[in-house]
């Protein structure tokens, strides 16, 4: 794993601020993936999935319900921590380790899943990994999704042409006040992961796009997901100590009051009183891969 993220998810504060703000996955993503898995189990649960990058357990919790044996692993013990905390099934096992070594046997598992982690990966490594936990009939699944699209309500009803201003300006604000350096990898997620998708190796792959929508969210529910991104993204100008600093943590509060300020004055310029929006409707657009067959295809890793 990349190691500014291994230094960004060593911090409490930010696993906290993650697992708040990051949305949990529908079951019709579930269902779509496990799916793809090729044994016929005739309604039998599946044996085992592993997840790497598992984070606080958005994925792990809704696919865990299909399988009778569940591995969930993150290089960050804080993250592992949260992880537990927010387990809801007994067969989940978390515990700290990476995607490039999994601690898991040679081809045991039905599933792997990365969700919202890909971009952080030694890749090589990962698929050299992937081949191996993976039974011959199993499936890797990848998950990834961007800035939402916000829809402000009103009393007078949805204000739908609003949406793409309203994401665009929530875009800029991220932008204009965080780290350029990571910007390659948020370009990936944003374009539905073009390049990752091109890399896996095996041509047994598919590439699906669900719309996830929130109803009725606060505008706290989106500075909450604001939150969680602009601190990835300017941990990239921290020293590399292990913790993020204060004044980071405090430049991130400051864009957020910034943006709520400008989301009220976009709101008055386009004729609609901040205090009519009762609330919003939150979009987030998920990339599903899900890729099989890397024992025949590719020997050679």
């Amino acid at each position: 794993m990349d190691q500014t993220s291994l230094r960004l998810f060593e911090n409490p504060t930010f696993s906290d601020i993650y697992a708040k703000g990051r949305p949990t996955y529908e079951n019709k993503i579930a269902q779509h993936i496990v799916g793809k898995i090729r044994s016929d189990l005739k309604g039998k649960k599946h044996e085992l999935m592993v997840e790497v990058a598992c984070g606080s357990g958005q994925a792990t919790n809704v696919l865990a319900p299909f399988f009778l044996n569940v591995l969930a692993s993150d290089i960050s013990e804080s993250q592992i921590a949260q992880a537990k905390t927010l387990c809801q099934f007994d067969h989940i096992n978390y515990q700290v380790g990476s995607a490039e070594k999994i601690d898991a046997k040679d081809a045991s598992a039905d599933l792997l899943v990365v969700a919202e982690a890909m971009h952080w990966f030694q890749i090589d490594s990962f698929f050299s990994e992937a081949q191996r936990v993976l039974k011959p009939d199993g499936c890797l699944a990848v998950i990834g999704y961007d800035v939402p699209k916000i829809t402000p309500k009103t009393n007078a009803g949805l204000q739908r042409q609003l949406t793409s201003s309203f994401r665009y300006h929530m875009e800029k604000t991220i932008n204009n006040n965080t780290s350029d350096k990571l910007v390659q990898i948020f370009r990936e997620i944003k374009d539905n992961y073009p390049q990752t998708f091109e890399g896996i190796p095996t041509k047994q792959k598919s590439k699906e796009i669900f719309h996830q929508i929130y109803d009725n969210w606060e505008l706290k529910d989106i500075t909450d997901v604001m939150n969680s991104m602009m601190l990835q993204k300017n941990y990239a100008i921290t020293k590399g100590h292990g913790i993020l600093p204060r004044d980071t943590k405090d430049d991130c509060a400051n864009v957020i009051d910034v943006f709520v300020s400008d989301v009220s004055e976009m709101l008055k310029e386009s004729g609609i009183s901040p205090e009519c929006v009762i609330s919003y409707e939150a979009e987030f657009e998920m990339t599903v891969i899900t890729a099989s067959d890397f024992f025949l295809e590719n020997t050679n890793l």
